[in-house]
């Protein structure tokens, strides 16, 4: 049985490290398994394994769009897969009416994000197709994202169900020091991380900001987006650059070498679904002060008294630095909150999520 995952673009964001992980895993298990992107945006994965490009460039124009679908209608005839996981909002409006009209059997379309952060005519159009069984399962990836369904048809709803984007975290095979030599960044320095796309929805530029209060401490920022040059002009604008280091995409099994070079996890997003970053930054022992959302409560585990991590209001630069230096200026706290942030990332495993998806499809 073939299985074929689709996300909408190539880049270094959270859905596709999940399509990576889940392919992976479904090899393991004896699958045959493939990832496809409708189109590259940055060729981040191009080195991996059964990996397929529908096309090899970002659209342009709407013939662009026509030939992505048309493409697809041919390959999918071609390739004849028993199993269609699309990721991403464009990706599930655009790949599953052609797996039903192929009368591909198994039809999972993924919900990434709260439904309220998708573009009108991508949200129009899964409510339809949800609702008229174009899905055979739909998937959220957390509690936030299924809350969001609450106002959805009955229809539309009974074939949805959670499944928690599951994350590996291998031990890191770098020396901090040397690491830290190479960044130009003095082997006593505090260092913050954030991991994610440069957008807006990630807000790196809060973490710029933060640094007007945290004098002596570097920043490192890992991923690369459409805000990369706004972020670096601001960087030297501000006479930051000496203690900001934009190491762009990094390979998935590369990241926790950064992450365990620092002392401190930043996440301020301005929404999120699940925030696959912030449970690798868990998984790797880091204390976190991240965004006060509905999702970020529900992976730090807000709802018990210790929790994963520090909350704080949605672009409070200064609430964001207090909470920052608190960490780093007590070890005992930080260390307290890391070991509760490692066991709680234990519920977002690799296993359990793939024994989750090849549930949707052994029924």
């Amino acid at each position: 049985m073939k299985t074929v995952q689709i996300v909408t673009q190539m880049e270094g964001g959270g859905a596709q490290r999940v399509g990576i992980v889940l392919q992976d895993e479904l090899e393991k298990r004896g699958e045959q398994s493939e990832l496809w992107f409708l189109y590259v945006k940055r060729s981040t994965y191009m080195d991996q394994p059964n990996i397929q490009v529908i096309l090899p460039y970002q659209p342009k124009h709407v013939f662009d769009y026509y030939k992505i679908i048309m493409l697809l209608f041919k390959k999918l005839v071609a390739e004849k897969p028993k199993v269609i996981i699309s990721h991403t909002h464009y990706s599930n409006v655009i790949v599953q009416p052609i797996a039903w009209l192929l009368g591909v059997a198994n039809r999972i379309a993924v919900q990434h994000n709260p439904v309220e952060s998708y573009p009108l005519l991508a949200r129009g159009l899964d409510v339809v197709l949800g609702t008229i069984g174009c899905y055979t399962t739909n998937v959220v990836v957390s509690e936030s994202v299924l809350s969001s369904l609450k106002n959805y048809p009955n229809k539309y709803l009974q074939k949805t169900q959670q499944i928690n984007n599951g994350v590996f975290v291998g031990e890191s095979s770098g020396n901090v020091l040397s690491m830290k030599e190479k960044l130009g960044i003095h082997e006593n320095s505090q260092v913050i991380i954030n991991v994610g796309r440069l957008s807006q929805q990630k807000n790196q530029l809060l973490l710029i900001e933060m640094l007007a209060y945290l004098s002596d401490v570097h920043l490192l920022i890992v991923g690369d987006g459409e805000l990369r040059s706004k972020l670096v002009k601001e960087a030297k604008k501000r006479e930051y650059s000496d203690r900001i280091h934009f190491l762009g995409e990094i390979k998935p099994q590369e990241v926790v070498n950064y992450l365990k070079l620092a002392d401190v996890f930043v996440f301020p997003s301005l929404f999120e679904a699940m925030g696959l970053a912030l449970v690798e930054a868990m998984n790797a022992g880091l204390p976190i002060v991240a965004t006060d959302l509905p999702a970020t409560r529900e992976v730090l585990g807000c709802e018990f008294i210790d929790s994963a991590g520090i909350l704080v209001g949605s672009g409070d630069v200064k609430g964001f630095a207090d909470a920052t230096r608190m960490l780093l200026n007590n070890k005992e706290l930080a260390d307290g909150q890391a070991a509760i942030a490692k066991q709680r990332a234990k519920r977002y495993s690799v296993d359990n999520m793939a024994d989750a998806y090849q549930k949707c499809y052994s029924i």
